[in-house]
């Protein structure tokens, strides 16, 4: 866009929308335009989505809307830089440009419950104490990716270049490497070292030598099963943590990698984030489908653990089988587990080690909490330290709850897990 054209769209703008472009301008972020403007944060995203294609970047840019960002402060810093005035972290030679952002295969965030304190706490870690390794960990819906593309979105233009990539697929770290190598690197077709560590070291360099956001998504794809080793990504991620430079490598994970827990505990430029289910933020959800007997939503928001993905199906279900009345199905005593909930534990389940499995039959067939010697009792392990540690593995992927009763700590099943252990795993052969 000229710079015509560009003063021309902005003289046309509407009030409010012109009233958060100069906030955005300033550096504001969602959450601050959200309070000075009296609007949501969902009304914020939903004007800077429409400034950015007012001024065409759908039509020049070819990723998706929360990654036309940058693009629009370029835009700014081009033409209107008076209006980037106290926004220190962006300027004109500062802006990353659109050629140093990759979104991949990041998905588009339309819908995004307050998550406002993890996100503080992110950008603290990346900005502020400059975290070598960060990872955001929890259960299959919690809201791991769409956290991460929100904060991507609000910090990446502090960033010399930005990159996303899944997971999903496993895909070898060589080729990994070698992809991000590829797109960090000024020369093009650079041939690359044949061996891992070699490879390694060369994205080590370019790390140390920019400022990098990268953020890799579905992590628990690359982990063993088992979770006690975590193979050659292991390696890659002990590096990330523990060699000099000034970059910063998100994960997103179901698990938490071994490798991040043990130079976690070695240097403080390592973090990690256990993402937990949503509360008051939920009932959101159930406004949005039009649900009644609000009396009766924390009920049903602490039955499925405030899983942001698993109350949106469960609210689609109340809406279209009973009528949008929430105390209706409650009074149906039935844990809701359709297919797609299905196949999310049964990706889980897969993971789990023999004496993990045993774990949860035990569980499973007991009404209540259990505590650790019963447990013990009945599956007799080869030692406590393996049992106490497939219990912490189990905890840390949300599949099991620590009860605390009086000086005892006791365990028991989620209703969900229970549900699906019950029906769908063959844990008690």
């Amino acid at each position: 866009m000229k710079e015509k054209n560009c003063n021309e769209t902005f003289d046309r703008l509407p009030r409010r929308r012109k009233d958060v472009l100069e906030l955005f301008l300033q550096g504001k972020t969602d959450a601050e335009i959200e309070k000075l403007l009296y609007i949501t944060q969902a009304t914020v995203r939903k004007h800077i989505g429409n400034i950015c294609s007012d001024f065409g970047l759908s039509e020049e840019f070819s990723y998706d809307r929360s990654s036309k960002r940058p693009a629009l402060m370029a835009l700014f810093a081009k033409y209107k830089p008076e209006l980037m005035q106290g926004n220190s972290a962006v300027t004109a030679d500062s802006t990353v440009s659109s050629s140093s952002v990759d979104w991949g295969e990041a998905p588009e965030v339309e819908e995004f419950y307050d998550r406002t304190e993890e996100l503080a706490t992110l950008k603290q870690w990346l900005l502020e104490k400059q975290c070598r390794l960060v990872v955001v960990w929890g259960m299959a819906g919690i809201g791991k990716t769409a956290l991460a593309v929100m904060l991507a979105d609000e910090i990446q233009s502090q960033f010399d270049c930005f990159i996303w990539r899944s997971l999903q697929y496993a895909p070898a770290l060589p080729d990994l490497l070698a992809d991000i190598i590829q797109f960090l690197s000024p020369t093009p077709n650079l041939e690359l070292p044949d061996s891992v560590s070699d490879r390694t070291s060369k994205l080590m360099g370019l790390l140390q030598n920019h400022r990098c956001l990268i953020v890799l998504d579905n992590v628990e794809t690359v982990l063993p099963e088992g979770h006690r080793d975590d193979g050659e990504y292991g390696d890659f991620l002990r590096r990330v943590g523990r060699e000099r430079h000034r970059s910063c490598v998100l994960l997103n994970s179901r698990e938490k990698p071994g490798a991040v827990t043990l130079v976690e505990r070695e240097t403080r430029r390592v973090k990690s984030l256990q993402l937990e289910g949503l509360k008051e933020a939920a009932r959101e959800i159930f406004r949005e489908e039009g649900l009644t007997d609000e009396a009766d939503w924390n009920e049903l928001i602490n039955h499925y653990r405030g899983n942001p993905h698993i109350l949106r199906l469960v609210a689609w279900h109340v809406k279209e089988l009973c009528g949008g009345r929430v105390s209706k199905f409650l009074d149906l005593g039935t844990t809701l587990l359709n297919d797609e909930l299905t196949t999310l534990l049964s990706q889980q389940f897969d993971r789990l080690s023999p004496l993990e499995k045993q774990i949860v039959a035990v569980l499973m067939q007991t009404n209540g909490a259990v505590s650790l010697e019963r447990v013990r009792d009945r599956i007799q392990p080869p030692s406590s330290s393996e049992l106490m540690q497939a219990l912490t593995v189990l905890k840390d992927r949300s599949l099991v709850e620590q009860v605390p009763t009086g000086d005892d700590v006791q365990f028991s099943l989620p209703p969900l897990i229970r549900r699906f252990a019950s029906q769908h795993c063959p844990l008690t052969e």
